[in-house]
């Protein structure tokens, strides 16, 4: 009996190539996806485990915020005009290694470029080698929350007017934001990822980022993190009105003026004149 060695037909392989072909344009979107789902799970991860350390320190400092960077103001009585600030400085996550002990904590791989900034420049200017400075941190603190100074008229500062506030005088902890993805790069290109605002989205400075999925992972100073739509978080001077404001940052004046109702603006306080209309 003659075997049959019929063959595929060039028309019968040209129809399994276009079907791996439609299937990996279905499935190469979700397989993305997915991996996005999974770097923002741990962005959310990362996130918790800072602000479990954060409040520890705040515990341990007898209620007060974590300041920006290593100043006098840092330890008790957590009030001061700040140290000269150096290449070298400690910012806030090196003040916060002691209860993390891991690097890789504070990092969220879908940043771009994301590292550990501990110091307040690159390298120290040669005097640390290696070391990354305060842009390239990828979860940033609330810039007007902790560790803020008043402004004088020749823009120095006096004895005693650290703006370090205490956890126990805040009403609405669950709803007080500490940490939030932030928008990183190098320090010299004016990149400050350690801290952030609402003010500004996805810009070099103090500045929020909407990389997971058009919003920002944000941890919260009762313990919880949660994400939200940035476009919620921003600042919305919806009703603006004439202000006493001695603080350094102006539009820190609206940070609170957002549509989820969250509390970003502690230090910089903004009271409405009573004379306007």
């Amino acid at each position: 009996m003659a075997k049959n060695n019929r063959a595929f037909t060039l028309i019968e392989l040209l129809v399994v190539i276009a079907i791996i072909a439609i299937l990996a344009a279905i499935l190469f979107p979700v397989f993305a996806q997915a991996k996005a789902s999974a770097k923002k799970a741990m962005a959310i991860s990362n996130t918790k485990q800072l602000v479990l350390a954060g409040l520890q320190y705040i515990d341990d400092a007898d209620g007060y915020l974590i300041p920006r960077y290593n100043a006098c103001g840092a330890e008790p009585p957590y009030s001061g005009s700040p140290s000269a600030v150096s290449a070298t400085t400690d910012i806030w996550p090196n003040l916060l290694q002691p209860y993390v002990k891991n690097e890789g904590v504070y990092l969220d791989m879908m940043a771009k470029d994301p590292r550990y900034g501990g110091i307040w420049d690159d390298d120290g200017q040669g005097a640390r080698p290696g070391k990354m400075g305060r842009g390239w941190d990828p979860i940033g603190l609330n810039a007007t929350m902790m560790g803020w100074y008043w402004g004088v008229p020749n823009g120095g500062c006096v004895t005693n007017d650290m703006r370090l506030m205490n956890i126990e005088s805040f009403k609405e902890v669950v709803r007080t934001v500490g940490w939030a993805s932030s928008y990183n790069g190098p320090t010299a290109q004016g990149y400050r990822g350690y801290l952030f605002q609402t003010d500004a989205l996805n810009l070099p400075g103090l500045s929020v980022s909407d990389r997971h999925f058009g919003g920002t992972v944000l941890g919260m100073l009762d313990g919880h993190v949660k994400w939200y739509k940035t476009t919620m978080i921003l600042a919305n001077p919806s009703t603006p009105f004439t202000c006493r404001d001695f603080s350094h940052v102006t539009p820190a004046t609206w940070l609170d003026l957002n549509a989820a109702k969250l509390k970003l603006n502690l230090q910089d306080s903004c009271i409405p004149d009573p004379t306007s209309p």
